[in-house]
């Protein structure tokens, strides 16, 4: 296909990530968010779709819709020719709809592209997924809504399957109570006695266009009483209460526009309320918490895409890559003496010997709160500075390829010519002796991030390195 016309927003995402916008002749911007695409209305690239509701203008649809290719439409209209009836929504599942990229690209002759790009979305997914998994939340989560439509007023709790399995595979707990709308809102709130988070819905006109939709209109529509940290819920007793309208065009939410083809992005998002721990450099996309007054960001247009025809996403920030922590690891098969627990963004190394532990995290991330592991060492990875205190530990790092990490080591009983060399050329100093001078000692010692010794030490930057004393030559 070379032109087409677009009726719904969602395929214009999954036509962005392909870097077939400019396919796109006609389409109503209204409540698009993309900075692309209204960039491209504002030059005419893009012109004003007519609507098929009544009232419109039926003879100037019709020629649009016989000037291009094909119609890619929301609904089924399987009567006319040129109509594709794309129904990502209604497919259950956050990846069940973002493959829908493959089903718009076969139009296109792009099955490579769209294959690699659902991959690497799936793939991110799954990573961040079983992330999430690693460490337990008990945190109960309800998406909820209000139907102001009908009489008397109805709200809701949303249990739609898609978002119980994003709510689930970002290591929340979906709920599921048996009564889902109420009538009387204070039954409703009742209902929510034991949900730590809420995602309120619910359809705000003014407060779109405004961007001020807060706290106090969250519990206005739901009738939240008192509407603080005094209330008897425990959403509103921790700041809880988000929203999914972080992300916005001038006239509607990016949600409905991006997000079904980035679930990778949604389950981080998600995650990074859910489970802060895992998630704690994650810059959420959709969702904002109206309890923090947290700020809208409005999509502005974006005049570098005027003549990019590259797969582009500039809007959203892409899914982080997966962690090391989530795939790469060791566990201690046959040594008794030490064993370790892997989490999202950090892992603790226990010396069981002498019962301490070394909290690991990466120099790029924020480590772990130390209360949770009173008495812990804590260090920052990989380090890169080393004292050694006995020849064993620095065999094991020159097994690793990684003795240029050691600065300080007596070579007095080294047997390695490597080493040695080192020490003749200057790039390993003598550590000094517990026994020696302890000012020298102190200056090495803050010169490093850690010390590898044979024993347990009160030295913050100490590692008791004892593998001699764990029984047998494999648990060694």
């Amino acid at each position: 296909l070379t032109s087409i016309a677009v009726s719904e927003t969602v395929t214009a995402t999954f036509l962005e990530l392909l870097g077939l916008q400019e396919k796109i002749k006609y389409m109503d911007l209204t409540y698009v968010t993309s900075g692309c695409l209204r960039a491209l209305g504002q030059t005419g690239a893009i012109q004003n779709f007519e609507s098929s509701f009544s009232g419109s203008n039926a003879t100037l649809r019709q020629l649009q819709i016989n000037d291009v290719d094909a119609v890619f439409d929301g609904s089924f209209r399987v009567s006319d020719p040129k109509f594709v009836s794309y129904s990502a929504t209604a497919d259950p599942g956050p990846l069940h709809r973002a493959e829908w990229i493959e089903f718009v690209s076969l139009f296109f002759d792009a099955e490579l592209l769209a294959s690699s790009v659902f991959n690497g979305t799936a793939g991110r997914y799954e990573c961040h997924r079983q992330g999430a998994q690693l460490e337990t939340s008990t945190k109960v989560v309800a998406w909820v809504d209000v139907r102001t439509w009908t009489t008397p007023v109805e709200y809701v709790i949303d249990t739609t399957e898609y978002k119980k399995q994003f709510t689930l595979d970002a290591g929340g707990v979906m709920y599921e109570p048996a009564q889902t709308v109420f009538t009387d809102a204070v039954a409703f709130s009742n209902a929510l006695s034991t949900v730590d988070v809420i995602i309120d819905q619910s359809y705000q006109p003014n407060s779109v266009l405004l961007g001020d939709f807060e706290l106090k209109d969250v519990c206005a529509t739901y009738g939240f009483d008192p509407c603080n940290e005094k209330s008897s819920l425990p959403f509103l007793q921790t700041s809880q209460i988000w929203r999914v309208d972080k992300l916005m065009g001038p006239n509607g939410l990016d949600w409905f526009e991006s997000a079904i083809a980035l679930p990778d992005v949604v389950v981080e998002d998600l995650m990074s309320i859910i489970q802060p721990n895992i998630q704690p450099l994650h810059n959420r996309t959709w969702f904002r918490n109206v309890a923090t007054g947290e700020a809208i960001t409005v999509e502005p247009v974006d005049q570098r895409c005027l003549n990019a025809t590259a797969a582009t996403m500039p809007r959203v920030s892409p899914a982080d890559d997966c962690p090391v922590y989530y795939t790469d690891r060791a566990t201690a098969d046959i040594a008794q003496d030490w064993n370790v627990t892997y989490y999202a963004r950090h892992k603790v190394v226990w010396n069981e010997k002498i019962n301490e532990r070394y909290v690991l995290y990466n120099k790029n991330s924020i480590p772990p709160p130390q209360e949770l592991y009173p008495g812990a060492k804590f260090f920052a990875i990989p380090i890169e500075r080393l004292a050694v205190e006995q020849t064993v530990a620095a065999t094991f790092l020159e097994f690793f390829g990684i003795r240029d990490t050691i600065k300080y080591m007596d070579l007095t009983y080294v047997t390695s010519g490597c080493l040695r060399v080192l020490g003749e050329q200057g790039n390993i100093t003598k550590f000094e002796s517990a026994f020696g001078n302890t000012t020298v000692r102190a200056k090495q010692i803050e010169d490093v991030e850690a010390v590898l010794t044979y024993q347990a030490s009160s030295e913050p930057k100490s590692i008791a390195f004892s593998a001699t004393t764990d029984p047998g030559p494999l648990h060694r």
